[in-house]
């Protein structure tokens, strides 16, 4: 850490109030406004994101395990959603 320069800690600076504190303030008080469903949507997908935008943004490969783990991701979320008279058929 005290390697870093000026540019280095108003980056860090910026990192840790935007982009972690006032991004949770955002996310935490908009929970009040949607259901505990919705709130477990979000939660599931959060990570899919996450690789998402590293791919497409910072050109980092997908792995396999990525690939797959996307994959159970989204059909969790699918299969949570699912009305309970269609999982039974």
């Amino acid at each position: 850490i005290a390697a870093l320069d000026v540019g280095g800690w108003l980056s860090l600076a910026l990192v840790g109030v935007l982009h972690t504190g006032v991004t949770y303030c955002l996310y935490f008080s908009s929970l009040r406004e949607i259901s505990g469903q919705e709130t477990a949507v979000i939660s599931y997908i959060d990570p899919l994101v996450a690789v998402m935008i590293s791919v497409v943004f910072l050109h980092e490969e997908m792995t396999l395990p990525q690939i797959i783990g996307g994959a159970l991701i989204l059909g969790a979320t699918l299969w949570n959603e699912l009305p309970e008279r269609k999982r039974s058929k």
